[in-house]
């Protein structure tokens, strides 16, 4: 499915990934050989080859998972650069070793321990209804046991006019398929500019109030 997007006139890029994007789950993480007195969490996301590309997040050092890492499934992770100003500060996060423990409503794994390739810069994401950055590992999609995933696509023109033939091309692999489908300017909307239009209004009635 992912090939048949990336093939479409129109589509710059395309990539898989889970959850959506504005969400992201916490997970335990240990920096091995660095002894911690108390548990450390972190975001993390599962992703695919040309994740970043797709989605414009700039490589400050390293290099990004690509599709071998993807093939292969191997344990290789990237961080944002909020998690190598905590866990390394100072020094390069490249070649280090970390293990993480996903929630327990997450599939096993197929590994626990990854080595740091790249690192990239931070973005934010919904908590609290509120935009967060954190200390975030990026995965290979292929190493999680993730039953269900997401499809990005970068393009050219109107995002919207690929709508129908992106949805087409998952059509033809199993029409039986449930997909949906639509710009993710929805999401944003719907995490961001929705609670802060009714906390808005909720905020002027309380003035009118008083």
């Amino acid at each position: 499915a992912l090939r048949r997007v990336r093939a479409l006139p129109g589509v710059v890029s395309a990539t898989q990934c889970w959850p959506v994007m504005v969400y992201a789950p916490t997970a335990q993480v240990e920096i091995v050989g660095q002894a911690s007195t108390e548990a450390q969490t972190v975001w993390f996301r599962m992703v695919g080859d040309g994740f970043f590309e797709t989605m414009g997040i700039p490589l400050l050092a390293g290099r990004r998972i690509s599709e071998a890492d993807m093939t292969e499934a191997r344990p290789v992770a990237m961080v944002n650069r909020a998690f190598a100003n905590k866990y390394f500060a100072g020094r390069s996060a490249l070649g280090r070793q970390v293990k993480l423990k996903p929630p327990d409503f997450f599939p096993p794994m197929k590994v626990a321990g990854f080595e740091i390739i790249g690192v990239v810069g931070d973005t934010v994401h919904a908590h609290g209804q509120e935009p967060k950055i954190q200390p975030q590992v990026f995965l290979p999609f292929t190493v999680g046991g993730t039953t269900w995933g997401m499809v990005f696509a970068r393009t050219a023109g109107n995002p919207e006019a690929l709508t129908k033939p992106i949805q087409s091309e998952f059509g033809a692999l199993d029409k039986e398929l449930p997909v949906g489908i639509g710009p993710i300017r929805d999401d944003l909307d719907f995490w961001y500019v929705e609670p802060r239009f009714v906390m808005g209004m909720l905020t002027g009635f309380a003035l009118l109030g008083m």
